[in-house]
């Protein structure tokens, strides 16, 4: 955590959602980028760090998006990665705190390259993770994906698909 006096804000005056319920008027006091401290009415103490009054708005908790495409005219499928990263943008700009790019049926060699890619976005803290809708799966129950890049499951396309993204895996997971 960073240290409070160096970078803390109060955001205060607004209706803030919490798991327990609405706090109007209530305060959100921030450290950098961590909530520090909420509570219900006036913030505590007679002088502390800047205040941004939010008197007629709401405080929620960010969306999280576990299955998306892309966003804002743009694609995690297709294109360079600064596309991405506009979509990626674009939902943080609509809310969503965190999301996981999704990943369409293609060719392996594809996934590979897309997963390579989206793993520095990880890194930049643009997306959590990836979601890959095959190539393992039935063509007889494809749904939209497209069956001429379904394979059967393989343990070197997996171990291929999962180096690629090794980062996503290795830096979200806390042990």
């Amino acid at each position: 955590m960073q240290p409070a006096a160096a970078s803390s804000r109060l955001l205060a005056g607004g209706r803030v959602v919490t798991p327990g319920g609405v706090l109007s008027p209530g305060w959100i006091r921030l450290a950098g980028h961590l909530i520090d401290a909420i509570g219900s009415g006036e913030p505590p103490g007679p002088a502390g760090p800047p205040v941004t009054d939010l008197r007629g708005r709401w405080v929620l908790p960010g969306f999280i998006d576990m299955h998306v495409h892309g966003g804002g005219g743009t694609s995690f499928i297709e294109g360079p990665a600064d596309d991405a990263r506009r979509a990626a943008e674009f939902h943080r700009r609509h809310g969503s705190t965190t999301i996981v790019a999704s990943l369409v049926t293609a060719p392996v060699a594809e996934l590979e390259a897309r997963a390579a890619m989206l793993a520095g976005l990880a890194r930049e803290g643009l997306i959590t993770g990836i979601h890959l809708e095959g190539p393992f799966l039935s063509a007889a129950r494809c749904g939209a994906q497209d069956p001429r890049h379904m394979v059967p499951p393989d343990v070197a396309a997996f171990a291929s698909l999962h180096a690629a993204a090794a980062f996503v895996r290795n830096h979200h997971i806390k042990k």
